[in-house]
């Protein structure tokens, strides 16, 4: 099945926004109004690859009521998707919406190997303390977990796409305790080979 392309219907012309950025806390994010820019900066294009035709239909409409960002099509694979995503208007970031997190590895590989500058954020309903940082590893810019709200989800695209690295708070928080529990154990053997 090849891709189905989405327009926004409010605008053939991409709409302009201004400045950075910021991220407000997600309670106190309204996907459609509070957390826009002004417009300075054309729309940002986000493909959708999604076997869920009404999923991605919907995740769509989303996209399209921001000010910085478009679908700029859907396909159920990266296979259906490709003739779109080599087109004349490249996006800059994909949806990978999956059902199962043992299908992230087979979709990111050919998406990684292929479009080494596309960010690509990971939407599972799969628990994120096994697979989120299986998905950075694999190539992902992010991984949010489907039952997440809207407001949530738009913070994860836009920080993909300024190219930042996504996690959520919580799961931000589990790395970087690893991490410093690695570096306190780290002085401790460099001390022993210098005693030594």
């Amino acid at each position: 099945m090849p891709a189905k392309l989405f327009f926004d219907h409010a605008s053939s012309s991409p709409a302009v926004g201004a400045g950075p950025l910021s991220r407000p806390p997600a309670a106190q994010i309204n996907p459609g109004a509070s957390d826009q820019p002004d417009p300075v900066h054309v729309r940002h294009r986000v493909f959708i690859l999604d076997r869920d035709a009404a999923s991605a239909s919907a995740l769509a409409a989303l996209l399209n009521a921001q000010r910085d960002m478009i679908c700029s099509g859907h396909a159920p694979s990266y296979t259906d998707a490709r003739p779109a995503l080599a087109g004349p208007e490249p996006s800059e970031a994909i949806l990978l919406i999956l059902r199962e997190s043992c299908e992230m590895l087979a979709a990111l590989l050919p998406l990684r190997t292929e479009l080494p500058a596309l960010r690509i954020l990971v939407i599972c309903p799969a628990d994120e303390k096994v697979n989120a940082e299986l998905a950075i590893h694999a190539g992902a810019s992010g991984y949010i977990m489907q039952r997440d709200p809207s407001g949530e989800l738009l913070v994860a695209i836009r920080s993909i796409l300024k190219g930042e690295v996504y996690l959520s708070y919580d799961m931000s928080l589990r790395v970087i305790q690893r991490v410093i529990k690695s570096n306190s154990a780290t002085p401790q053997s460099d001390q022993s080979r210098l005693d030594a």
